[in-house]
């Protein structure tokens, strides 16, 4: 029970409806991104020296480094965006019409004449 206001609100009451209350938010180990985001060790390191992630040990003092889950989303719609925008480009490119060169014809190769087959080639061959 708050102090009642002159709009037959209880002040107390309203505070606590409109404060948000602190979540938690989900981690993913450092060593289980690998498999959940289908790279290799290295692209995370460098992703990480790119400032794209920003991993941090959940305990003080721990040694276990984590990325929050918000940072491995954003850096996947950031990689499908540039999968999207590349695939449009190439998209655009192969839309265009392409100028046929018109070569002149060659002559077909010329053979040389073989000498006719004598019996005696064919007894020593």
């Amino acid at each position: 029970m708050g102090i009642p206001s002159g709009d037959d609100k209880v002040l107390g009451e309203s505070i606590v409806q409109n404060t948000v209350l602190p979540t938690a938010m989900r981690v993913i180990r450092l060593h289980e991104l690998p498999t959940f985001l289908g790279v290799r060790k290295s692209q995370i390191s460098e992703a990480i020296r790119a400032g794209l992630l920003h991993p941090f040990t959940v305990i003080p003092g721990g040694r276990s480094k984590v990325v929050t889950e918000a940072e491995v989303i954003s850096l996947q719609q950031r990689a499908i965006a540039e999968a999207a925008a590349a695939a449009e480009a190439a998209n655009a490119e192969a839309a265009k019409p392409v100028p046929i060169e018109v070569k002149p014809a060659t002559p077909a190769p010329v053979g040389r004449k073989r000498k006719p087959a004598t019996a005696e080639r064919a007894l020593t061959a």
